[in-house]
């Protein structure tokens, strides 16, 4: 990192080690990595989008919607987004984290800084189901809908990724915290559906959460991070050194 973003970092940090110093679940230590993000939009907005939200608007089951509008939706999802859902960090489907696999310190959590225009960030929630005709374990939605839960990220909020939310594992059936009782089925919370900038779509009713029409909308995210391994990279180019 230069000089100037080191000083952000340590300013995340020392906000983080006292806001967070009750979990003990996490190990608050200074960030040594940055990822920065751009968010824009990726194409100007036809005609077409109009069709796509009037044709799906008036009926708020899937099963109802006829292949050309479905179509049209698969179409904007692939065209519009720009951060698949994902996690961070790799783990077993047992919940066990894969060294090998990752570059991030275990345990540790992922701080995003946000400038200039808002975006939405979605959370998906997969649960771990074993198809009974191969026998093998899988990931899939274990709710309705595209996403499980959203955050809005304006100029100037500060998101932390809680690493145990990646974790794959039993957890406490909602509105059900207090009394353990736990879900049928390993779950873990992935990432992303952010697209042009912000926009999502909610399968559930196939409504589109777009922002205003802008093709000049900018949002930038500093992903800060720490990591186990560093590389020494040239200053300008930032290829590896021959």
């Amino acid at each position: 990192m230069t000089p100037s973003m080191t000083i952000v970092a340590d300013e995340i940090h020392n906000y983080l080690k006292v806001l967070l110093k009750s979990d003990k679940s996490l190990s608050i230590e200074p960030f040594n990595h940055v990822t920065v993000l751009l968010y824009y939009e990726k194409t100007p907005r036809h005609d077409d989008d109009d069709e796509i939200t009037a044709s799906t608007s008036s009926s708020t089951k899937p099963s109802t919607t006829t292949p050309n509008s479905t179509e049209k939706i698969k179409n904007y999802r692939r065209n519009h987004l720009q951060l698949p859902y994902h996690t961070d960090n790799v783990y077993s489907k047992s919940g066990k984290f894969l060294h090998s696999k990752n570059s991030q310190k275990q345990h540790t959590i992922t701080a995003i800084l946000t400038l200039g225009d808002e975006r939405i960030l979605h959370f998906q929630k997969q649960c771990l189901y074993k198809n009974h005709s191969t026998g093998t374990m899988k990931w899939r939605k274990c709710h309705e809908g595209e996403y499980f839960e959203r955050f809005r990220m304006g100029n100037g909020s500060l998101f932390v990724l809680h690493p145990e939310d990646e974790v794959p594992k039993f957890r406490r059936k909602s509105g059900n915290a207090s009394s353990g009782l736990l879900e049928g089925a390993k779950s873990r919370f992935l990432h992303g559906g952010i697209r042009n900038g912000g926009g999502g779509m909610d399968n559930r009713a196939y409504n589109f959460y777009r922002e205003p029409d802008n093709n000049c909308r900018l949002s930038v995210a500093l992903v800060f991070r720490t990591v186990t391994a560093e590389l020494t990279l040239h200053r300008v180019t930032g290829k590896f050194p021959e």
